[in-house]
């Protein structure tokens, strides 16, 4: 690939490399701090002990992954990491978007690349931001504006409830 098709005009590698580095950390840290406190306020419906996460402390060693826009896939594997259920029923569920403090699911770029490379790794369904939807193609779609729609997508999915999931429509 051509160094402009990566590497922003004006910045070295080094430089670029440092940002993507520190914007990733931001999501993980972001993702870690609001999938927390969701699965506090939804400690009973996750059949989570909430008093055990007043001290979690959270670490993600993820390789090969840059920048914010995988925010709200931290977030919900965060998640799926501190309930006994498997949401994803087994299904391979690929996903995009930035997370804030808020929970709300951010637009990211290069979206179609990321499904190009999510459907090339087997999966079936792709959680999009809602703000990306002219962009999406290739996969089954599910929209999504906020955690909580991405977390309950994830487990219409799972169990195979899907169908009437709110979809991207170019």
């Amino acid at each position: 690939m051509p160094r402009e098709a990566t590497v922003p005009v004006g910045q070295s590698a080094d430089q670029y490399q440092k940002k993507v580095e520190q914007d990733m950390a931001g999501s993980q840290d972001s993702a870690s701090a609001v999938g927390l406190a969701y699965a506090k306020a939804h400690a009973d419906e996750l059949d989570i002990d909430a008093s055990a996460l007043q001290h979690a402390k959270v670490t993600m060693h993820v390789d090969s992954i840059g920048g914010p826009s995988a925010g709200m896939m931290y977030t919900l594997g965060l998640i799926d990491k501190l309930t006994p259920a498997n949401e994803s029923g087994g299904k391979t569920i690929a996903g995009t978007g930035t997370i804030d403090k808020d929970g709300k699911v951010g637009r990211i770029g290069g979206i179609e690349l990321k499904m190009l490379g999510a459907k090339r790794d087997g999966a079936t369904w792709f959680l999009a931001p809602a703000s990306n939807c002219l962009d999406v193609a290739g996969l089954r779609d599910v929209k999504v504006a906020t955690l909580n729609e991405a977390y309950q997508a994830l487990v219409a999915i799972g169990k195979g409830q899907a169908d009437d999931l709110p979809h991207c429509e170019a």
